[in-house]
């Protein structure tokens, strides 16, 4: 019997799970270090609203699915992401990086 449009859910081995809480997390923070960059003044608290909005409901897609190492990394990341934004200030990151 062939069921052509049957869906196959494979369980993460911990490679996986590791590979997605890396990438999760370095997205988190440099969304919010290349927003604090690059976007002009006035769209900044916009976009931090809405990038918050968004990993957080990512924490909870991946809590409920019982992935809470993954939803650590996603917070961790926003965590660093503030962080560094914070202690290097604008102008010290704009001069580094342009």
């Amino acid at each position: 019997m062939i069921a052509l449009r049957s869906l196959v859910y494979h369980p993460l081995d911990v490679a996986d799970r590791q590979k997605i809480s890396r990438i999760q997390y370095y997205l988190a923070r440099n969304f919010l270090i290349l927003g604090n960059l690059h976007l002009p003044l006035f769209i900044r608290p916009l976009f931090y609203v809405w990038h918050l909005l968004f990993r957080f409901a990512l924490v909870l897609i991946w809590m409920v699915k019982g992935r809470n190492e993954i939803a650590r990394a996603i917070v961790h990341g926003l965590i660093d992401g503030a962080r560094l934004m914070i202690n290097k200030g604008d102008a010290q990151w704009r001069q580094k990086y342009q």
